[in-house]
């Protein structure tokens, strides 16, 4: 009867795992961008196995992945095999110094603390945006070992699409008498966004964090505009701001403490 019970939760978690990764691959199939580059990147990889976080070491042989809904695994030539730790029994705590993470099962501990690197929008292949710390202890050890790294966060794949604007801090886009619909277009492939600010185009890069999308200054081309306002209104709020982010029936909000961005997905 319990061998009946253990395979009949294994068959559980296996379809919840599956249908997690059908989402996932349906929302990027049903992006207006192409998506052909994406689906070769390490981050569209990790989204789909539901990877949120991942690290690794530098000099050392050694990786972390982070589920924030489910898991972490760490791994290590050092260790003899991998440590893995159920999220529901993590303390997160987020201060001035970054983002602490402590994950505990049956003795088994590890020790996350994730911080920004000093310019994170010049990530690359050998360069991450974040700085990592991890300490980690197997159940059959008494003390901790220490590794360091750097590491990135994936931003959801519903965002790598294209975004008209509905509104600037509940300010509807129609009230600005606009000509043609602003827009954004985020490229998880290249970590950048690039649209029509109302006259002029522009680009950026962006990095991401937990549920976070941030911003770099924007490069815009300078064309003379009759009607500025919606210009200068929504360039100012896109250059060098960090939003949390939500995507619900093909709306995507952006906001923070000042300012709120609302766009509607574009077929």
């Amino acid at each position: 009867m319990k061998q009946h019970y253990i395979f009949i939760f294994v068959l559980i978690i296996s379809v919840l795992s599956c249908k997690m990764q059908d989402t996932k691959q349906s929302a990027i199939k049903g992006s207006s961008l192409n998506t052909e580059k994406l689906s070769n990147t390490k981050g569209y990889e990790m989204q789909i196995k539901g990877i949120d976080f991942s690290a690794g070491g530098i000099d050392s042989d050694w990786s972390l992945e982070i589920d924030f809904d489910q898991k972490v695994k760490f791994t290590s030539a050092e260790l003899s095999k991998d440590i893995v730790i159920s999220v529901n029994t993590s303390i997160n705590q987020i201060d001035g110094e970054g983002t602490y993470c402590e994950f505990t099962k049956g003795g088994k501990v590890i020790r996350v603390r994730i911080t920004k690197n000093e310019n994170p929008f010049l990530s690359s292949e050998d360069r991450k945006p974040y700085a990592v710390n991890v300490e980690v202890k197997a159940a059959s050890d008494s003390e901790f070992v220490s590794y360091t790294g750097q590491g990135e966060y994936y931003g959801s794949l519903v965002l790598h699409d294209i975004w008209g604007l509905d509104s600037i801090n509940d300010k509807s886009v129609s009230a600005y008498q606009c000509e043609k619909r602003p827009y954004v277009e985020i490229h998880l492939d290249n970590n950048r966004i690039n649209g029509f600010l109302g006259c002029n185009t522009f680009g950026s890069k962006v990095y991401f964090g937990l549920n976070t999308i941030s911003i770099h200054h924007l490069m815009s081309t300078k064309m003379a505009c009759l009607n500025s306002n919606i210009e200068d209104d929504f360039a100012g709020a896109l250059s060098n701001h960090t939003y949390k982010y939500k995507v619900e029936n093909g709306v995507l909000t952006l906001w923070n403490d000042s300012e709120k961005l609302i766009f509607k997905k574009m077929d």
